[in-house]
């Protein structure tokens, strides 16, 4: 498989993920979601008597493409962490190394701060 087709299937993945019955559900019991989607339509109510309808509606189209900007790449950076995380624990004695370096590394900057 071509690194282009996979990135096309990552895609097409996220974007199923992002239009379902489970996300819409997830974001309609989430209290900080409904919480600033109310803010923000609160907002957007107040500025409708000061400017064209056509320029609110520009503005909340702008606005969740600018979310949705958002929520794919950090479906992207959770893959990424879930792939890293994978091959980590595929290795957990170079996870052991690495931690047991940070700690001497973190002691010695602390002895030398003294």
């Amino acid at each position: 498989m071509t690194i282009e087709r996979k990135q096309e299937l990552v895609q097409e993945i996220i974007l199923d993920a992002i239009v379902s019955e489970t996300w819409n559900k997830e974001q309609g019991d989430n209290s900080e979601i409904l919480a600033t989607e109310s803010r923000f339509f609160g907002i957007v109510e107040a500025l409708r008597k000061y400017a064209p309808a056509g320029l609110i509606d520009a503005l909340t189209d702008a606005t969740c493409e600018y979310v949705g900007a958002y929520e794919r790449a950090a479906m992207l950076h959770g893959i990424n962490i879930a792939d890293a995380l994978r091959e980590v624990a595929a290795r957990p004695s170079n996870l052991a190394e690495l931690i047991s370096a940070k700690l001497k590394e973190n002691r010695a900057a602390a002895e030398a701060q003294q």
